[in-house]
């Protein structure tokens, strides 16, 4: 009589993410040409790797995530056992002084206003309109430096 016994291992790996209503982003400034750095207060932020930013349906260039000063919210946040995405009553006076950016470059886009949002882990932002200028051209004399002629 042969017994056959048959042993399975499975593993895996799931990202597990909260997903939150990010309100509008406060922008500085709120009007620039393309190639203007642009700093968005907005929060909960996460990591670079997983912030984007769209100015109309134009990808921008995302230079920085910042948390500043906000260790003992975080901690006050785990001790009360608060998610990311929640409010959390117990940890309001801890959490003044978090300030959460996302720094990003205005893409090369259509002059007027455009929509910006933010996106990362947690949802993407209510959206916020940002003034597109034109470019200032004003050191711009045509000059070329060609001199060959």
């Amino acid at each position: 009589m042969v017994f056959l016994l048959i042993l399975a291992c499975s593993t895996s790996s799931e990202l597990v993410s909260l997903h939150c209503e990010l309100p509008a982003p406060l922008l500085t400034p709120g009007a620039g040409a393309p190639g203007t750095e642009v700093v968005a207060i907005i929060g909960p932020m996460t990591e670079l790797w997983d912030t984007s930013v769209r100015v109309g349906s134009t990808a921008a260039h995302v230079n920085a995530v910042t948390r500043a000063t906000c260790d003992e919210c975080d901690s006050c946040r785990a001790s009360a056992e608060c998610t990311s995405c929640d409010a959390c009553t117990d940890c309001t006076v801890d959490c003044l002084a978090c300030i959460e950016t996302v720094t990003f470059v205005v893409p090369d886009v259509a002059v007027g206003a455009a929509a910006v949002t933010i996106s990362n882990i947690h949802g993407t932002s209510a959206r916020v309109d940002f003034g597109v200028s034109e470019a200032d051209t004003a050191g711009d004399t045509g000059d070329t430096g060609d001199t060959a002629g």
